[in-house]
């Protein structure tokens, strides 16, 4: 397991990917929005939907094909550090533990409920696989951590070692 501190402070060259286990608690929703969005069937881009006509920037396609899919920052930590992990669709929906259309159905009938499924994913230690890269945006660089796979139990992780992914010891 490598902790945050040492992901968040490990060298890398910009574009370059690195793998690492870490176990952290998870703390909070750092989403500014939705914890969805409307993403093109073809590449998953995010869609825009002006007067009911659904167009993807990526693709440049107008009347693309659209379905939810799940974005989500969550505010991680452990004893040394705390970070932000991205988690798209499939990592998402285990940690949900069901689909976004669900979720979203929820959220619209009973917002009571829907708070409680976000809450019951807060203050869980679990272990991750994450993916680092350096990325440029502008004139800034700044650290993605994107989540590959999500073990809640330590027992599970043996399994992980599996994958054909190099795992950065550091």
């Amino acid at each position: 397991m490598t902790s945050l501190q040492k992901i968040n402070t490990s060298e890398h060259s910009t574009g370059e990917i690195k793998h690492y286990y870490t176990r952290v608690f998870a703390k909070g929703l750092n989403q500014e929005g939705s914890i969805w969005y409307n993403s093109c069937n073809t590449c998953k881009s995010k869609v825009t939907i002006i007067d009911g006509i659904v167009q993807c920037t990526k693709c440049t396609n107008e009347n693309v094909q659209c379905s939810l899919r799940y974005l989500i920052k969550l505010s991680v930590e452990d004893n040394s550090s705390t970070a932000i992990f991205t988690l798209f669709d499939n990592e998402a929906e285990q940690l949900i533990g069901m689909p976004v259309i669900e979720l979203e159905k929820i959220k619209a009938s009973k917002i009571e409920d829907y708070n409680n499924i976000i809450k019951n994913i807060l203050e869980k230690e679990m272990t991750f696989l994450v993916k680092a890269q350096d990325k440029i945006y502008g004139s800034r660089t700044f650290r993605s951590l994107t989540v590959q796979s999500i073990k809640m139990d330590s027992n599970e992780v043996g399994e992980l070692q599996h994958k054909k992914i190099k795992i950065e010891e550091v």
